[in-house]
């Protein structure tokens, strides 16, 4: 139905907000009647909707660890939103890969081999090692790593506002996510702080390449290629001895838990993906924006992995999610 319609690139993304707005009493801003958090713009809106998604998604991931090693759930999700966003990109951008340029291409294959196939693995290694509200001290990485390579390769310039709250949910990401003494063995902790560490690095350098890319019409069929960039080595590894019948093995495993993984992939990280591109294009000019508001996902996580994974809640970690909340709203007034 939509396959003939505008398409959800920048200039269509444009036509949506003003309709958006159009229907608010805003006609031709896209935005959203002016109260509190409403002053979001729709790019921003998507940046928080893939922070709530991307924390039951990780929630998800934590407990199919505890059954599936990093590589395999890797290639899992992987495999399962690429083969979702097909029908997705067809409906919405019809057969628009070769509207892409040969440059663009290999660029967002690149991308997807730096941020999703290594990034992804680095990240499940770092979540079996640090558990869900651990780990989320490390998502705090991703802000400063995508800023500073956007200062690096986009020449970005960003305010003395932007800074500020940037640094409020840094410092509240970390407070909240601090673990208690003695919680952790140092030699475990080391390791998955290592990990961590080097899976937003990459992650944050893989969407930074994709950024220049993602102002062209197909973003769709540009997803899809930095997921081919995820996948594609991945799958040549299982030409190895003995992996592809590891592989076979790992999910025939009868304590593996499908509802969550499934859930977890094919809704929860699926709609995130969406969302977190589709934020990142309608916020080109600002990437910081995104990544700010992306890792607010930190505060999410921490009431989830308390809810659902009894994680402990301190005081620490209630002090720190309240002032990732009031960087939220500082950069949403500014």
């Amino acid at each position: 139905m939509l396959r003939g319609s505008t398409r959800w690139g920048v200039h269509g993304s444009e036509r949506w907000t003003e309709s958006l707005g159009s229907t608010a009493g805003t006609a031709g801003r896209g935005r959203f009647p002016a109260c509190f958090l409403m002053n979001f713009d729709l790019g921003e809106w998507c940046a928080l909707s893939c922070a709530v998604l991307w924390a039951w998604a990780t929630i998800s991931f934590r407990i199919a660890g505890a059954t599936l090693s990093p590589f395999h759930l890797n290639l899992f999700k992987n495999l399962s939103l690429f083969t979702l966003m097909i029908p997705i990109a067809w409906l919405v951008e019809g057969w628009g890969w070769n509207d892409i340029s040969s440059q663009d291409q290999f660029d967002l294959l690149l991308s997807g081999f730096i941020g999703i196939c290594i990034a992804d693995f680095l990240y499940f290694a770092a979540l079996n090692r640090l558990g869900a509200g651990l780990n989320s001290i490390l998502a705090c990485l991703y802000s400063p790593f995508v800023i500073l390579f956007s200062f690096i390769f986009l020449q970005e310039q960003l305010t003395t506002a932007q800074t500020i709250g940037a640094a409020v949910i840094i410092i509240g990401t970390f407070l909240a996510s601090f673990p208690a003494k003695g919680s952790e063995r140092p030699k475990e902790l080391l390791t998955g702080l290592a990990l961590g560490v080097a899976a937003m690095i990459t992650m944050a350098w893989g969407i930074v390449l994709a950024i220049p890319v993602l102002k062209a019409d197909s973003l769709f069929w540009a997803i899809e290629l930095r997921l081919l960039g995820g996948i594609g080595v991945a799958l040549l590894l299982l030409l190895l001895p003995g992996k592809a019948k590891g592989l076979a093995r790992a999910f025939r495993q009868k304590n593996l838990p499908w509802k969550t993984l499934l859930s977890g992939t094919m809704i929860a990280a699926f709609a995130a993906l969406i969302l977190w591109m589709k934020g990142f294009q309608l916020l080109a000019d600002k990437p910081s924006i995104a990544a700010v508001l992306n890792q607010t996902s930190t505060f999410f996580t921490l009431g989830l992995a308390a809810l659902f994974l009894r994680e402990r809640l301190t005081l620490g970690k209630l002090v720190g999610a309240a002032l990732a909340f009031g960087g939220v709203c500082w950069i949403a007034v500014n």
